[in-house]
């Protein structure tokens, strides 16, 4: 036998988007999983492996960043990833 489909109540435009929003951030979890509440801080001693840059760089800077780093006895990525950060905590930029 056939159900008649009845429509639910109407919902406002606002609980509409929330509820549309609320299934699509389910949608690439696993089937089981937990919803989490929200997204967890990225670990900062976490494993380089996430992101790779390829620096082009003009002779200058090349020897620039030679000399830095042999004073400071660091490698070429150390300086780099030393300088991105030490910029960001003076420009205030927390994650």
């Amino acid at each position: 036998m056939v159900r008649k489909r009845e429509r639910s109540t109407p919902e406002s435009a606002a609980e509409m988007e929330q509820r549309i929003n609320s299934f699509a951030d389910m949608a690439d979890l696993p089937r089981g999983a937990a919803v989490p509440d929200k997204p967890a801080a990225p670990d900062k001693d976490a494993k380089r492996d996430f992101k790779s840059l390829n620096l082009p760089l003009n002779e200058y800077e090349s020897l620039v960043l030679a000399e830095v780093c042999k004073r400071t006895n660091r490698s070429q990525s150390n300086v780099l990833r030393y300088a991105l950060l030490e910029l960001a905590k003076r420009e205030g930029v927390e994650i």
